[in-house]
């Protein structure tokens, strides 16, 4: 080829690997020219993000469920503490049974903390336990609380609304403040 003859100003030229010329942006012989994404990559593309999307959005509505499920329990015992504490300082001092073990210790407890009870609970439960003996050898046990026991292990159990409800305990030893 002579200097010049078939060369277009401005137009750069490549020798390919095999000898011939080409244009700049041209391909090499034997390859497609690879412009844009076909429709299977855009496909597999969008079926990845929303697989990351689905498991993402899963995965927040489990956090939103287990933060009211622990804000729930945290509240039932804040809701178990107060009313423990108010076993502990009952205005009448110390509850007795009657000799004829009617009503149950535990009936007279939880009427008194029905009243006490927020609106934000289902129900509270109370188990009291009646002890004899000198601190720090104690027996419990339930039931028999006829008479004056030495101490009374009361455990308070609130339950908080909700689905799936939620319980929290706590334990108070009372004693007789008269023996």
């Amino acid at each position: 080829m002579g200097a010049g003859v078939g060369v277009v100003p401005g137009r750069r030229l490549a020798r390919f690997a095999t000898g011939r010329w080409r244009r700049h942006g041209d391909t090499a012989p034997g390859r497609a020219r690879e412009a844009g994404v076909t429709l299977v990559e855009v496909m597999v593309a969008v079926a990845i993000l929303g697989f990351a999307i689905t498991s993402l959005v899963g995965s927040m509505t489990t956090a939103v469920t287990v933060s009211s499920v622990i804000d729930r329990r945290t509240d039932a015992q804040a809701e178990a503490r107060r009313l423990a504490e108010l076993v502990r300082s009952y205005d009448t001092g110390y509850l007795v049974q009657p000799s004829n073990g009617d009503p149950e210790l535990e009936t007279l407890y939880e009427g008194y903390l029905a009243g006490e009870l927020g609106d934000a609970f289902a129900s509270v439960d109370a188990s009291v336990e009646c002890g004899n003996g000198t601190p720090p050898v104690v027996s419990f046990s339930a039931g028999g609380c006829v008479g004056i026991p030495a101490l009374q292990r009361v455990t308070v159990t609130v339950t908080a609304n909700g689905d799936p409800a939620v319980r929290a305990s706590i334990t108070v030893v009372k004693r007789d403040a008269d023996i």
